[in-house]
């Protein structure tokens, strides 16, 4: 083939290319990692960011644009199924710092739902407007006022301890991801729109509380007007009555009184009524995020209570046999295990035989805090154990 035909067959292969397989917006691609588990596959996620680097020190410390997205790739993830997953990659890979700053964010995405996601739904999470933006199928479900909020996000992705070794390593794979095309060929049905649409979702909830408080200050305008209306029709009526100068003036000094403190007396009452909203809403969101903390600080009293009693196997170590391996650990509100069963696989039966011990070792586990809520009286939860032959 001659020279000037290689030039043809490249010019057109590039121009058949899709124009954003490597590119969205002016964003670089990361690139695609799939998350499953020894149960199911859940989601394929994607990472863009203006970062021309794969290195996670430069990605997560950049203050340029940075955009995550989420395609199901599951039959589908209920409610608490998506929280699990998020709250737990959120809290085994962010400081206590973090998390206590961040609660009341954190508490909003990881109750994001409020139905269950199903096969093609997409999850964007954008920090492209000047705050972290969340929406599902273009549908808006969150703004958090807080750019770097993705950044907790982020790092439960390409942290230390990401939901899977495979996820990470294809996720900054750049042009390499082999995940790229069925992530792309992963689509949501349009009925879905209508659906999300009518969740009450975080974004939802914060416009219902603003309209609430509107309504409440046009239903006391509204008092205000006609109450002004009928004392003006009763002075108006008095006056014609009147007779004499002195009686009118003093008539309309009775008026402006009268109507000074009906003013001065409903403003009172409308700021009680707004004060009340603002209290309870406030009440609400303070309850939830005592919630969220004590969920996540106990999380963290059971990885350390687990990481004990870790037994590295003498033969696995002796070869240098080395993995990682997720355990799934389901306890009573005493903190006894009552299920337990590996998620995640090292491929290597000695680490896995070797997890499963070390669980059950740790046992019993503190006692689940009343705060908590259990599913069929039992509390699950996920331990990473990371073999490393020194």
């Amino acid at each position: 083939m001659c020279l000037n035909h290689i030039k043809k067959f490249v010019i057109l292969l590039l121009f058949l290319l899709p124009c954003d397989i490597f590119a969205l917006d002016g964003l670089n691609l990361a690139g695609v990692g799939l998350y499953s588990d020894l149960r199911a596959k859940y989601y394929y996620g994607a990472l863009y960011t203006e970062v021309d680097s794969v290195k996670p020190a430069d990605i997560i410390s950049s203050e340029g644009r940075t955009r995550m997205e989420i395609r199901v790739v599951a039959d589908d993830i209920s409610k608490r199924r998506f929280y699990k997953l998020m709250n737990e990659m959120i809290a085994i890979s962010n400081s206590g710092k973090t998390i206590e700053y961040h609660a009341h964010d954190i508490r909003q995405f990881t109750n994001l739902l409020d139905g269950k996601l199903e096969y093609g739904d997409h999850i964007i999470i954008d920090n492209g407007t000047g705050n972290t933006l969340v929406t599902i199928n273009g549908v808006n479900a969150l703004e958090v006022e807080d750019k770097f909020f993705i950044n907790v996000l982020l790092a439960g992705w390409i942290g230390r301890l990401p939901p899977t070794a495979d996820f990470k390593v294809h996720l900054l794979s750049g042009q390499n991801s082999p995940h790229y095309k069925n992530f792309i060929n992963t689509t949501y049905l349009n009925s879905r729109i209508a659906e999300i649409n009518a969740w009450q979702t975080p974004i939802v909830i914060a416009e219902n509380e603003r309209q609430q408080a509107l309504e409440a200050e046009r239903q006391q305008l509204a008092i205000e007007e006609e109450a002004k209306r009928q004392l003006l029709l009763a002075q108006q009526k008095k006056r014609k009555q009147a007779v004499a100068a002195s009686e009118k003036a003093e008539q309309e000094r009775a008026y402006k009184k009268q109507l000074a403190q009906l003013k001065a007396r409903k403003e009172k009452e409308r700021e009680q009524r707004l004060a009340a909203i603002r209290k309870a809403n406030e009440a609400r969101k303070l309850e939830a995020k005592k919630k969220q903390l004590a969920e996540s600080r106990y999380f963290r009293k059971l990885i350390i209570q687990a990481n004990k009693s870790v037994i590295y196997p003498k033969k696995a170590y002796d070869r240098g046999d080395e993995g990682f391996v997720k355990v799934r650990v389901s306890i009573d509100k005493n903190g006894m295990i009552k299920d337990l069963e590996t998620l995640q696989s090292s491929n290597i039966d000695l680490l896995d035989k070797a997890a499963l011990i070390s669980a059950k070792r740790a046992e019993p586990f503190p006692g689940v805090p009343e705060s908590l809520d259990l599913e069929d009286d039992l509390y699950d939860f996920v331990i990473p154990y990371r073999f490393v032959a020194k």
